[in-house]
């Protein structure tokens, strides 16, 4: 039988952070940076479509308490400032912005094996100095879920539906020019485990809709080949065969089909095959790899483009992930990847991606998050297409102020540089260029945060 948990396990999870509001305040944080690590392959992705089903009271004295229903609920605000905020090289705009953010986490476990999940995060932000001032936006946090698990004998049944609107242009590598996303996401889907001892049998099928209306730093609609909607429906088979209590290997293979009406419509099968390893109490890591073929259809947006980006027929990808509680007071990530995904948004992107992740916790009211990642990749798109790189670095200080009372302070840099790209195009006779150099950009941000669980 496969066992039904809804915390981690004390031999392998990371340590609690000190205090109540320690756990609200990261999410407010995460929200707020490059997520460029949660990415969406053009396969179908088990680890990505799981996200994290886990749940903690933040206490025992917990403000939801009522039966068998669990809850936690905090609040914050904070103020957001970047020197860059249209992701600009020439005619860059500073923009100092105010959030109020409301986090809250359900948990009904109906009965050992059979549990409803509520989790929303939503921010709302009013730009108070800068190119678009005294305008509202509004913000679901990208692991707002509504999850349902269930057994049944030997299976094991996970229903979800995750959404986020998302404002950041930084989430999308591909975007520069941008002030606003306007991006809403919505992920549904469902997870079958069929446990057969030494072998477990996973099925996943899922649904992706994306539409976004991005604007430039004067509000001005970006064209149809970046402003639209793409739905992605995918599916995959994954057999787990357990070696030893902690390894587990095993085939996989997925197929997927998009269509929108202005995304590249792509459809793809990938087989490959995975490796899952607790090498000791405190370290774990993840292995997958394998080969993607693909069919592509490219958009009819009323334009001619001089250099179109062509997908690929096929290419591998492979992904790594290293995870180490050092000490009881420093935990280390590392990740390592290459796939073709869609970039969180509308357009096919190949990328390589080096990402690395630290937290210390200095004392019982102090941590430090230092994190970083650098990725290579092509946009397969004529509009701001060809060859980039991008490196981002954060480092975030994190205090308890009191019981139920935290404050936050993070700085984040991050720099995209264009080799190729630009876009040529052809319409109604007349010759339209913008040089590759217009997709390099630099911004720093800072923000500092303070939130209250209740």
């Amino acid at each position: 039988m496969i066992p039904f948990v809804t915390t981690p396990h004390p031999a392998t999870a990371a340590p609690r952070w000190p205090g109540a509001l320690g756990i609200g305040a990261l999410l407010f944080l995460l929200c707020s940076v490059p997520a460029a690590q949660a990415q969406e392959p053009v396969r179908a992705s088990l680890s990505r479509a799981l996200g994290n089903p886990n749940f903690e009271p933040y206490t025992e004295s917990a403000l939801l308490r009522f039966g068998p229903v669990q809850g936690n609920l905090d609040a914050g605000v904070s103020l957001y400032y970047t020197d860059n905020a249209s992701l600009s090289n020439t005619s860059t705009s500073s923009r100092l912005q105010l959030n109020e953010n409301l986090n809250l986490d359900l948990l009904w476990p109906f009965t050992i094996h059979n549990s409803l999940h509520l989790r929303l995060g939503a921010s709302i932000g009013q730009v108070l100095v800068g190119t678009g001032g005294d305008r509202f936006s509004l913000a679901l946090a990208p692991d707002s879920e509504i999850s349902w698990a269930l057994g049944v004998g030997d299976f094991r049944i996970r229903l979800y539906d995750r959404f986020a609107v998302i404002q950041d242009p930084t989430t999308d590598p591909t975007v520069t020019h941008v002030f606003d996303l306007n991006r809403f996401r919505n992920d549904a889907g469902t997870t079958i485990d069929w446990d057969l001892n030494k072998l477990v049998l996973t099925l996943l099928v899922d649904d992706t809709y994306v539409t976004q209306s991005a604007r430039t730093d004067n509000q001005v609609p970006l064209p149809s080949i970046t402003n639209g909607d793409r739905n992605t429906i995918r599916a995959s088979l994954q057999a787990a065969y357990q070696l030893t209590p902690t390894v587990s290997f095993g085939p996989s293979f997925s197929a997927s089909e998009s269509s929108g009406t202005s995304a590249t419509e792509i459809d793809a099968i990938s087989p490959g095959a995975f490796l899952k390893m607790q090498l000791t109490r405190l370290t774990s890591f993840q292995l997958e790899g394998g080969m993607n073929f693909f069919s592509t259809r490219y958009p009819d947006v009323g334009v001619i483009f001089l250099n179109q980006q062509r997908l690929p027929t096929s290419d591998y990808y492979i992904s790594a992930v290293l995870k180490n509680q050092v000490t009881r007071f420093i935990n280390l990530s590392v990740s390592v990847s290459h796939d073709l995904d869609y970039a969180d948004g509308l357009t096919a992107t190949k990328r390589t991606l080096v990402s690395v992740g630290a937290n210390y916790r200095v004392n019982k009211r102090v941590w430090i998050d230092l994190g970083g990642y650098y990725e290579d990749g092509t946009v397969l798109s004529p509009l701001n297409g060809g060859d980039y790189s991008r490196f981002s670095f954060s480092a975030g200080m994190t205090c308890r102020l009191g019981p139920k009372l935290t404050t936050a302070l993070q700085y984040r840099h991050t720099q995209r540089a264009a080799n190729n790209g630009g876009f040529a195009f052809v319409s109604d006779g007349h010759l339209f260029t913008e040089a590759a150099s217009q997709g390099s950009y630099n911004q720093n941000e800072i923000s500092l945060s303070v939130n209250y669980a209740f």
